[in-house]
Parts: C-alpha cells; sequence; structure tokens
C-alpha cells in the first residue's frame, strides 16, 4: 500500500518505513472474518485491524463495514491530534 500512487510516497520513504516496521511491528495471523466485503482484497486490512483491536483508517467508508473502530484520516486526526 506505501506504493499506492495517490499517496506519493518515494521509494526512499517507503523503504524507511517497512524497516521500521520490521524493527518495531508486530506479526500477526489474523483470523479471517466471515463478514460481506464489498472488496475481497480489503479483507486483510479489516481482519488485521479487528486482531489488534485498533482503528482501521481509510478514505472509502463504503469498502467497509459500519463500525466505530472503522475511520476517516480527518476523524483520526481529530481524535489524536496533527
Amino acid at each position: 500500500m506505501l506504493a499506492y500512487e495517490r499517496l506519493i510516497f518515494s521509494t526512499e520513504h517507503q523503504m524507511s518505513a517497512i524497516a521500521d516496521m520490521k524493527k518495531i511491528g508486530i506479526l500477526i495471523e489474523p483470523s479471517k472474518s466471515d463478514i460481506s466485503m464489498p472488496d475481497e482484497s480489503d479483507r486483510i486490512f479489516y481482519d488485521a485491524a479487528k486482531a489488534v483491536n485498533a482503528c482501521l483508517i481509510t478514505g472509502n467508508l463504503k469498502r467497509y463495514p459500519d463500525e466505530p473502530q472503522i475511520i476517516t484520516p480527518a476523524r483520526f486526526v481529530e481524535m489524536f491530534g496533527k
């Protein structure tokens, strides 16, 4: 997802982010949910967020179930500051 063209991350920033994730991230193997998803390729993000009780931040709420932990980037900034 870091290479997603709308995010405009340079290759250097992508590699740096991946290196940071490897240092501080945790590896999880979420269970596959049985909830209906408009786009099956989004399920992994939903399942991962649910597995660790995290917010899922998305610019397209229509792709996910209507749940309080699924929020827009603007809502995230409102909740947690800049």
